[in-house]
């Protein structure tokens, strides 16, 4: 049997979902949702700094990629002279790698206030840094916030259950 429509006034239609409505919501408007969690929700993409003799410097969410890279570098690179003191025949290869996290570091971050606008010609001052600084710098960067999307961070080797 076909459907029949039947044309209705706009106050019965208005009467009808006002009823619906009250059946509905017998207490009248529902209270909107509190927010919990604020804080973390306003500081999400705000900036982190340190001082690092007596200049400060500014951290953004790093990009996810990079933040992989520095946690591969900490752990291939840096993880090894942890355990060990750098010797006069291995000073060389010591200081490659403190070089280079000098420039992973200074690549990530950038300086506070007017000095960010010349950081392009300016030298890197982690280039100076001892290894002491080095590790203090390179452990705050662990504890920073990194930016991505949820499809990067899936696994997608082995199977599904």
């Amino acid at each position: 049997m076909p459907a029949t429509f039947v044309k209705r006034p706009r106050e019965e239609m208005e009467r009808i979902a006002h009823e619906q409505y009250l059946a509905r919501y017998p207490r009248g408007r529902p209270e909107p949702a509190k927010i919990a969690n604020v804080n973390p929700l306003l500081g999400r993409d705000r900036a982190r700094e340190f001082e690092y003799r007596g200049r400060r410097y500014v951290v953004p969410p790093i990009d996810y990629r990079e933040g992989a890279a520095l946690q591969l570098f900490i752990q291939t690179e840096m993880q090894p002279w942890t355990d060990k003191a750098p010797t006069w025949e291995t000073m060389d290869e010591y200081e490659a790698v403190c070089a280079a996290s000098a420039e992973m570091v200074w690549r990530l971050c950038r300086p506070a206030g007017w000095r960010r606008f010349l950081k392009r010609w300016m030298h890197n001052p982690f280039m100076r840094a001892g290894d002491n600084e080095l590790s203090d710098i390179i452990g705050f960067f662990w504890q920073c916030r990194t930016k991505s999307s949820v499809r990067l961070l899936g696994l997608t080797t082995g199977a599904r259950a």
